[in-house]
């Protein structure tokens, strides 16, 4: 019995391409982009069939048997990709196998675009969660704090929560945090709990704090994921500016009050190598200093 399993051949190119480009582009412009290519499909075959005309060859007739011009011929084909045929202009000759032509292009473009659509229609957004510029250290539980929020008008429901920390070339890596779901209000999360000590011994610049949060928004899934480096992580002593700060409870994105919150940086906040670096030289100072006892 031959079994499916997951393929061990690298792909000559990356792939998902179309996921990317569905997600990044606007409904706007992909209904634009659809009916550009519907009028240019429109145009190639009007200009042939009136390339055959010129040549003597008529390919559609109207209801006198006479040859039409290109005005109708634009219509023709308009309506016949469309799948619609109203009967008053008729194809003939090669014109027949034209109209097959432009029938199954038309089926096959509209059903591609009302796929596109639907898949855009029903995705979330892409902001569905945004996080903050910056994660923070506190150094009174020594935990790692993220700033995220839901930008939905709906709350995001059976939420996962998962990170790991790559600290001196290994992975800490956490069990998943659940949650029953996330409000609209600006979240304050624990994410990791990292000694300070184990940090001295290990932290590297080249580390990366990783998250990532997954759940529902109504009948769709969604994901969202964000690295910080040690360059990115700020240390304070605790959350209790944040907590306190009121414009969180119902965020007013436009404010600029919420913006400069929720990109929270104090002036005197040390990143987090730059803080460990200095835990180091005092720590390398303390035993360079400490006194030689007698031995007996």
């Amino acid at each position: 019995m031959k079994y499916d399993f997951a393929s061990q051949e690298l792909p000559k190119k990356r792939t998902g391409w179309h996921v990317h480009w569905l997600a990044r582009t606007p409904a706007w412009r992909i209904a634009i982009f659809s009916f550009l290519v519907y009028a240019a499909t429109v145009l190639v075959f009007s200009g042939l069939e009136s390339v055959f005309h010129c040549h003597g060859v008529p390919l559609v007739v109207d209801s006198q048997r006479k040859p039409v011009g290109f005005s109708n011929l634009f219509y023709f084909n308009f309506v016949t990709i469309l799948t619609i045929g109203y009967g008053d202009l008729s194809p003939v000759g090669w014109g027949r196998f034209f109209s097959i032509v432009e029938a199954i292009i038309g089926v096959a473009f509209f059903s591609l675009v009302v796929a596109v659509n639907t898949s855009k229609m029903i995705s979330p957004p892409q902001d569905t969660i945004v996080f903050s510029k910056y994660a923070y250290y506190c150094t009174d539980n020594e935990k790692i704090l993220l700033i995220f929020v839901n930008t939905t008008n709906t709350l995001c429901i059976n939420t996962e929560m998962c990170c790991y920390f790559k600290i001196g070339g290994d992975w800490l890596v956490r069990w998943p945090i659940r949650s029953p779901f996330l409000t609209r209000s600006v979240q304050t999360f624990f994410m990791d709990h990292v000694p300070v000590d184990t940090l001295v011994q290990y932290l590297m610049p080249g580390d990366v704090f990783r998250c990532g949060i997954s759940g529902r928004l109504g009948d769709t899934s969604f994901a969202a994921a964000i690295e910080y480096y040690p360059q990115d992580i700020l240390v304070i002593p605790n959350r209790d500016n944040l907590t306190s700060f009121k414009g969180f409870w119902d965020a007013d994105f436009a404010s600029e009050e919420v913006i400069k919150m929720f990109h929270y940086r104090p002036p005197d906040a040390p990143t987090l190598f730059s803080y460990i670096e200095s835990l180091r030289q005092q720590k390398g100072r303390q035993e360079y200093e400490r006194p030689v006892q007698d031995t007996i």
